[in-house]
């Protein structure tokens, strides 16, 4: 299993994860990301939305971003 970081990357401020979480595979990790971001969209909407999630390796590279969407962009895609 590998450590995944997964680091806010807001409009007005950023949250860094210092701690990591492990998935056995970047898919699982992406996977998480976009949950994440599902519900930033629900819980958190008018801090989060037109953010992003970067999710990084354990030395820091960034293996990809998913952005917080508005709920109704969610929806459309269903």
């Amino acid at each position: 299993m590998k450590r995944y970081f997964f680091d806010f990357r807001g409009i007005a401020s950023n949250s860094y994860d210092y701690h990591g979480r492990y998935f056995r595979s970047a898919q699982d990790a992406r996977d998480a990301a976009e949950l994440i971001a599902l519900d930033l969209s629900c819980s958190d909407m008018d801090r989060w939305v037109g953010s992003k999630i970067n999710v990084c390796d354990a030395i820091g590279t960034t293996l990809f971003s998913i952005p917080v969407l508005p709920l109704a962009e969610y929806n459309a895609a269903a």
